[in-house]
Formats: C-alpha cells, structure tokens, sequence
C-alpha cells in the first residue's frame, strides 16, 4: 500500500481544505488547546474571505489573528514562523484597503492556466 498522501491539488483546494474540512479531521487525533487554536485559524479564514465584511469585523478579525498568532507560537517550533505565516498579521489591513478579498484572488488565473 502507498503512502496516504494527497497531491495534485490547486491552491483553491487547499483553501478549502483549510477552512471546512481540516476542522472535522483533527479533533479526534489531536490536544484540545492544538485543536481549538486550529479551529480559530480556520474560523478566521472563513470571516476574512466572507462576501461582505464590515470594517468593525475586519478590525475585530486584525485583533483575533494577533491573539491566534500567539497561541500558535506556543505550540509550533519558532522554524515553523517563516515570513508566510507572519503575512496573516497583515490580511485585514489589506481587505480594508483593497475590499473583499475574492477581488484579489488568483484562483481565476489559475484555472485559465490550465486552459492555456
């Protein structure tokens, strides 16, 4: 039997597993306090990648993300934090700069590249 590995995914599907699906798989295989950092993790992704955001939610998700950050870095080793785990701190401002973020996405590149 081969390794259980999953491969061949798009950034998009990534996204998803992220936000809906890692939130069922972990619970029955990890500690409380790991799990409920996690969920907050993926919780935050599904506000900040919400249709239509106040700018009171975005300022609550900045603070969220900061508290998160925190729990994280008491449970992964400091190698874990390279500079895309430290751009988190810096989505909201971009959403309250740029708007919503499906805006920014590059899922649609992605998908007409394969077209190509």
């Amino acid at each position: 039997m081969g390794e259980n590995k999953i491969t061949g995914l798009k950034t998009l599907d990534y996204h998803v597993l992220l936000q809906r699906l890692l939130l069922v798989v972990i619970r029955p295989y990890l500690q409380s306090d790991v799990v409920d950092t996690l969920v907050a993790l993926s919780k935050f992704f599904l506000r900040i990648c919400a249709k239509e955001l106040k700018k009171s939610d975005v300022r609550s998700l900045q603070e969220d993300i900061v508290y998160i950050m925190c729990k994280l870095k008491m449970i992964f080793p400091s190698t874990f934090f390279d500079i895309m785990i430290h751009l988190l701190i810096h989505l909201p401002e971009q959403v309250l700069l740029t708007g919503p973020i499906q805006y920014t996405w590059c899922y649609p590149n992605e998908k007409y590249a394969l077209i190509l």
